[in-house]
């Protein structure tokens, strides 16, 4: 074993490694990577207004079959080209979009005839009962 002097210093540390400069254009590639990712969930998050159950001029309202025969809700007269329907059978339900101005959904009976409507607003209690439907609009 040979003895240190002090003459010779401490041993001298390997070279540093040099700094590993990245390209612009791949820090930018990655800056924008990050932002496609991201950006749709933050625009997501804003057009669910995060999670809340109304959104821009709509809200959730539950419509309820308290009734004894099963119906059909749909927004809009029986015959028409494209309705957005759900079936309730007796004691089920389901939620509806209603506009801020409110939204009139229209019951159908098994047999195809509007049995009733039920204009529902914002500020209607949940559940609205089927058996508080009353004459449609332009239906007598």
């Amino acid at each position: 074993m040979q003895a240190m002097s002090l003459e010779d210093g401490p041993p001298e540390a390997p070279p540093a490694q040099a700094k590993r400069k990245h390209p612009r254009w791949l820090i930018m590639l990655e800056v924008l990577t990050v932002v496609a990712v991201v950006a749709p969930f933050i625009a997501y998050l804003i057009a669910t207004n995060l999670g809340s159950s109304s959104t821009a001029g709509t809200a959730q309202v539950t419509v309820s079959n308290d009734g004894a025969a099963t119906v059909t809700v749909q927004n809009c007269a029986p015959g028409c080209s494209s309705p957005e329907q759900v079936v309730l059978t007796p004691g089920s339900s389901t939620q509806v979009s209603v506009a801020t101005g409110g939204t009139t959904y229209y019951l159908v009976d098994g047999t195809g005839a509007l049995a009733g409507c039920l204009v529902l607003t914002h500020s209607e209690h949940s559940p609205a009962a089927t058996s508080r439907a009353g004459t449609c609009p332009g239906h007598r």
